[in-house]
């Protein structure tokens, strides 16, 4: 069956988002090959695995919660990560490069990033080092601010945005994909502005985490939206739509018969 552009996207970014979860609990409970020639790091794997079984316990959270559904529900995921989003003006300490380049940040997780963010080029070489992947989500992310920014800034009405450069401005923040309406997508790019605001006011604030954790969020929402072109993992996560997928499948098998009649 022929995909759209969006439709593609769609589907790559969901099995971006499997990936990264059997990833995540893989590293949660395997320590890498490397780690086991090296009787001095155990305790520096111990404590990388510790992180990655907390992250993968915190998504665990969310995908329970009845509230995290749609645009809503990033800031909750925000609200959760709080501690690590936020610290005291008092603090002596600034945000580290190690924080703000997300280097504390699992490799499953910026590897899923990635491939979402690149979905229509497919996912980045498993061959590529991680911090070379790492840099492309920094990157994007910092992109992602700038556009954020301008925004804001100049106050743009959102009313103002439609079809294809609406679809952009959402893709870029991994907000909706096909079968969203223009006043979906609007809701989720002001979700978007507002959730990326601080919101506790007078404490230094780690924005380039915020922007990853919503992407990661948006991510795993689309991945579970009915309208998600990849039907099969969909089904896993919403449970009996079988006779619906198969009628949507035989439409669109009938639609391109017909186009090449």
């Amino acid at each position: 069956i022929e995909e759209t552009k969006w439709e593609k996207i769609s589907r790559q970014r969901t099995h971006a988002v499997l990936s990264a979860l059997l990833d995540m609990e893989k590293s949660a409970r395997v320590a890498p090959t490397l780690s086991k020639m090296n009787p001095f790091g155990a305790s520096k794997t111990k404590r990388a695995m510790e992180r990655v079984d907390n992250m993968g316990n915190i998504g665990a959270t969310l995908l329970t919660s009845a509230d995290a559904v749609g645009p809503s529900g990033g800031a909750g995921l925000l609200h959760m990560l709080s501690d690590k989003l936020y610290k005291p003006r008092t603090d002596d300490e600034p945000w580290t490069r190690k924080e703000t380049q997300l280097m504390t940040v699992p490799k499953p997780i910026i590897r899923g990033l990635a491939g979402a963010i690149s979905a229509e080029s497919g996912p980045p070489s498993s061959f590529l080092p991680n911090f070379m992947v790492r840099g492309q989500v920094v990157n994007h992310i910092q992109k992602v601010a700038e556009a954020d920014e301008f925004l804001v800034t100049n106050n743009i009405d959102l009313r103002s945005i439609a079809g294809d450069p609406l679809m952009q401005a959402c893709d870029i923040r991994l907000i909706g994909g096909p079968g969203r309406s223009d006043d979906e997508l609007r809701e989720g790019l002001k979700h978007w502005l507002e959730d990326v605001t601080p919101a506790e006011g007078g404490k230094q604030y780690n924005s380039n985490l915020a922007r990853a954790a919503l992407l990661g969020y948006n991510a795993v929402d689309g991945a579970r939206d009915a309208r998600s072109m990849s039907y099969l993992p969909r089904l896993m996560f919403q449970g009996q739509y079988g006779g619906q997928v198969i009628s949507r499948y035989e439409e669109a098998k009938s639609q391109k018969k017909k186009r090449g009649k």
